[in-house]
């Protein structure tokens, strides 16, 4: 039942995530929803059971952590130059915005936003997301090595009672 929920269900979710999956909650509601009414069959659970240790013991990750893993990913890209010329400059680093030198010279710049729209974008929401990732994750050698170690950390915040 785990294979055919990664052969119907999690290429629809995951294609192009890194896009859409900044919308608003109600948006996003029905997808969760969806979500989360397919791993309860999967196992067999209740209409109304607590899907978090369904997810944790499925090993599939819920909507939200599919879209901070593939912005994580994007971000382990452009930090490692392993983007298309075209996307490298989405994100700046602080050296090119200041021209004094700061503890954070070396970091992302989080761009400032005034409208809630902008806060969703990937200029702003990147850097938070990537800077919210455990260090010793961000210095992994490969994308495939850094999203297992990623999903691993994802998997083990997820709470195991049934």
């Amino acid at each position: 039942m785990t294979t055919l929920y990664y052969t119907l269900i999690h290429p629809y979710i995951s294609y192009g995530i890194t896009l859409w999956g900044s919308a608003n909650k109600k948006q996003l509601s029905k997808i969760q929803i969806m979500q989360k009414k397919s791993v309860r069959i999967i196992i067999k659970a209740k209409y109304n059971d607590h899907t978090e240790p369904i997810f944790k013991r499925l090993k599939i990750l819920k909507l939200e952590d599919i879209y901070k893993i593939n912005m994580s990913k994007y971000m382990f890209a452009m930090q490692n130059g392993s983007l298309p010329a075209t996307l490298n400059n989405t994100i700046t680093q602080n050296r090119l915005i200041h021209d004094h030198n700061t503890r954070n010279i070396d970091n992302l710049h989080i761009e400032q936003r005034r409208t809630n729209l902008a806060s969703k974008s990937l200029r702003h929401m990147g850097p938070l997301v990537w800077y919210q990732i455990p260090i010793a994750i961000r210095e992994s050698f490969t994308i495939k090595s850094f999203t297992h170690r990623y999903t691993k950390h994802v998997l083990q915040g997820y709470s195991a009672r049934l």
